[in-house]
């Protein structure tokens, strides 16, 4: 669907934002509990980890590892 959404990740610093959708926005919090990366020309590497509050109610941790190649 149609999805509209800005996440800022810094670590130990919550961040609030709107997830828009067709039917209307929650209000969602991220805070970075880890944040590494290594981005390079030809590539690279994102370890994130997060907490997700939505609408004030904790809503789980996120656990993402990006690898990134050059096209």
């Amino acid at each position: 669907g149609n999805l509209r959404s800005r996440m800022v990740f810094e670590k130990d610093v919550p961040h609030d934002s709107l997830y828009q959708m067709a039917f209307g926005a929650m209000m969602i919090t991220v805070c970075a509990k880890y944040l590494y990366f290594d981005i390079v020309p030809d590539g690279g590497m994102i370890d994130l980890l997060y907490s997700i509050d939505i609408e004030n109610t904790q809503a789980g941790t996120v656990d993402y590892h990006l690898d990134i190649r050059a096209k």
